[in-house]
């Protein structure tokens, strides 16, 4: 399948993070370069030409998400929630909020979150299952140390609650299948893994490989 070949769609980008949002569109959230913005462009299959936007440039500078990397976002419910990252423009009041994608709208939204508000944190790794978002390591934006912690946010009632740490990482790639939560590779900050954790509630966590 072909991309259009359109300039806008192409330029520089870092931190990009990919998900489905319905069954044939997909949410690309990225910080383009050198103009320094994150952006969403949407992607509709099966051509994904552009029917896909740089939506960012259509909302509001005050509730467009700050410039970052390292950040995480996935899809509920039809909208891109984006959270972490690292960014110089921090202030303590970004650590309660997440930033949320409105397709139909194509504008952002911010909302407060409150509960067990996780650190601040980049180079996470994100799931969703049903109405629930998982977070897991990364680094500490202050001390940049790898995290093992892992904390799940209600979208409904937009609030945090710790579960039981896991495997200390960044980087990792994770998944919710089957009311589990599975963890591969990432790394420690000195090793590198291939190995497979989960997390299977109730304070369970088995080190599958």
């Amino acid at each position: 399948m072909a991309i259009s070949n359109n300039d806008s769609l192409f330029m520089h980008r870092i931190s990009t993070v990919l998900k489905p949002v319905s069954i044939n569109t997909f949410a690309l959230t990225c910080l383009l370069l050198p103009t320094e913005r994150t952006t969403v462009i949407l992607y509709h299959s099966p051509s994904l030409s552009e029917v896909a936007r740089n939506s960012a440039s259509m909302a509001s500078s005050f509730s467009q998400p700050s410039p970052r990397y390292g950040h995480q976002a996935t899809s509920v419910q039809g909208q891109v929630y984006l959270f972490g990252g690292y960014t110089e423009h921090f202030s303590e009041e970004e650590k309660s909020l997440v930033h949320v994608f409105q397709q139909q709208t194509e504008a952002w939204l911010t909302k407060k979150t409150s509960g067990e508000l996780p650190p601040t944190r980049y180079s996470a790794s994100c799931a969703t299952s049903n109405n629930h978002l998982f977070f897991h390591g990364g680094r500490d934006r202050k001390s940049r140390n790898v995290l093992s912690s892992l904390y799940k946010l209600d979208v409904d009632s937009l609030q945090w609650s710790q579960l039981p740490s896991g495997p200390t990482r960044s980087g990792s790639g994770m998944v919710a299948y089957d009311g589990k939560l599975y963890i591969f590779g990432g790394y420690d900050g000195s090793k590198r893994f291939n190995d497979l954790h989960c997390f299977e509630g109730e304070g369970v966590w088995l080190h599958c490989q």
